[in-house]
């Protein structure tokens, strides 16, 4: 069972059957579900969970989970790719170094952020692509994933 603030990485192979739920009635769940490309078919099925409660100091980026170099105690992924999650302060910036030709999104889970001259609030996207460094403005208090992704 998922708990507040695990990451759970899937990869189902060649098909899946995914079952969710709440068993609490009374208290409501949210959570965050990314589909991604593999960067290979097949494979065997695998399910990995972790937990990332504290989220790191604010201000500070957190890998989650990598198809990349693992990093720290991310969790492996089949995907070009890597989530990471970052708390905001208001007014409390962080600067993102994309890798050469990767793309990517910003996406609060709470609160809002502005980067550039764009202001995304809970749930938006903004996407980057063709940027090398973005730097990510709290506009209140905001918990941020932000997506990296590889065409290769």
């Amino acid at each position: 069972m998922l708990q507040a603030g695990n990451c759970q990485i899937m990869s189902a192979g060649t098909g899946v059957f995914i079952r969710r739920g709440n068993p609490d009635e009374a208290e409501p769940v949210e959570f965050v579900q990314i589909w991604l490309m593999p960067n290979h078919q097949a494979g065997e099925p695998f399910s990995v969970t972790n937990g990332f409660a504290d989220g790191g100091e604010p201000g500070q980026f957190v890998t989650l989970a990598s198809g990349f170099d693992n990093e720290g105690n991310s969790l492996p992924m089949r995907a070009n790719a890597r989530l990471s999650r970052i708390v905001l302060t208001d007014s409390g910036t962080a600067d993102y170094r994309f890798e050469a030709g990767n793309f990517g999104y910003v996406v609060p889970l709470t609160g809002a952020v502005q980067v550039g001259d764009v202001v995304a609030n809970r749930n938006d996207g903004i996407l980057i692509n063709d940027v090398e460094v973005i730097t990510i403005v709290g506009v209140g208090d905001a918990e941020v994933l932000l997506i990296e992704l590889s065409e290769a």
